[in-house]
């Protein structure tokens, strides 16, 4: 069920890690984030409506065909690296407090949250 109108929000990232699709087992690194605030283009400030805060998932997929778009938005989150055990060794790139612009749209009755089609996607560096 959407908790979430759609538009434009402020999300702070909690947690990442690797996953796959259940059913074609498409691998993907993932971000847990949570909305922090609504944005309206029309608000100067950019600080937003503060929301009610409920994880959400956003899924960057690890295919060959979306490589090119996956390290632009790795890179936009300020990761440097150039293999992907680098994000998820002992000593690994945390992207976790990081807050960044990400779009909401409904999928059916879910929230799905993914990254703006055309800025970079980062607002601010961890605290």
């Amino acid at each position: 069920m959407s908790k979430y109108p759609e538009g434009e929000y402020r999300c702070e990232i909690t947690g990442q890690g690797f996953d796959e699709s259940k059913v074609k087992r498409t691998p993907c690194f993932f971000l847990d984030i949570e909305p922090v605030a609504r944005l309206d283009p029309a608000d100067r400030n950019g600080h937003g409506t503060r929301v009610h805060r409920y994880r959400r998932i956003v899924k960057i997929w690890l295919t060959k065909e979306a490589m090119p778009w996956t390290m632009r938005r790795l890179r936009s989150l300020g990761w440097k690296g150039s293999d992907f055990s680098e994000i998820d060794s002992d000593g690994r790139h945390s992207f976790v407090g990081l807050q960044i612009r990400l779009v909401c749209e409904h999928d059916g009755e879910y929230d799905n949250f993914e990254f703006p089609p055309d800025s970079t996607p980062t607002e601010s560096k961890k605290g």
